[in-house]
């Protein structure tokens, strides 16, 4: 079986395989994202607002993002993938940008590592929105600080948002992706038609409109005893 941080091939829609990151493994069940730039959503056509907490923030739930993946992309999967798949109750967090919030997390970016910006980013702690069931699903900010939070996984140990740890969670590499951004479904606590990405050409996470179409990253629980896969060595 693999680890967590292992790049396994999975070929989930019948086209042939493709990577995908070993988030976490429960058992047999294993979290995977895919590790491919090709797929394109926005977040939110229209933005579109709900309540959490105090907050008025984006809304995940039913959003442009969450039928893309939970629906389009779903159905392009084969019929032993969808048996395979193991749902998750997903919920949707809300972020700022800064320390307003309560824990917070501070990193590094820029272009050429180490990293020489620094910035902080907390999260809202007035609560979370359930979101349900879902068997594909766009990760949050917090899969991210999970995934990272393990020296493992990490290739700069001194903080866990450094840019070179966001480079090798994302794209397997230590450099820059100029263009590439990246939807997470975490809302943004500061700005009700924001959410949070994953921002390429520098190596952080950051926010952005929701109407601006980004690239998506699926993400899903498979018992591996159900598929084929191989990992990379």
């Amino acid at each position: 079986m693999p680890v967590k941080g292992d790049l396994i091939n999975l070929d989930l829609d019948g086209n042939g395989a493709k990577q995908y990151r070993v988030l976490s493994m429960n058992g047999n069940v294993c979290k995977v994202m895919a590790m491919y730039d090709t797929l394109t959503s926005a977040y939110n056509n229209t933005s579109i607002s709900t309540t959490m907490g105090s907050l008025t923030v984006q809304k995940y739930e039913g959003s442009t993002l969450d039928m893309y993946l939970n629906t389009t992309w779903y159905n392009t999967l084969t019929s032993a993938t969808k048996a395979a798949i193991v749902p998750e109750n997903v919920v949707c967090d809300a972020w700022y940008l800064g320390n307003a919030g309560d824990p917070d997390y501070t990193g590094t970016y820029g272009k050429s590592v180490p990293g020489t910006s620094n910035y902080t980013i907390s999260k809202y702690s007035g609560g979370t929105l359930n979101i349900g069931e879902r068997n594909v699903f766009a990760l949050g900010v917090q899969d991210v600080i999970d995934y990272l939070n393990d020296s493992s996984v990490q290739v700069d140990t001194s903080a866990i948002l450094r840019n070179i740890n966001i480079w090798k969670m994302f794209w397997n590499d230590e450099v820059s992706h100029s263009g590439k951004y990246l939807w997470l479904r975490s809302s943004s606590a500061g700005r009700s038609d924001g959410a949070w990405l994953v921002f390429g050409s520098r190596g952080s996470l950051d926010r952005s409109s929701v109407g601006s179409s980004r690239v998506v990253r699926p993400a899903l629980n498979l018992n591996l005893n159900q598929v084929e896969f191989s990992i990379v060595s």
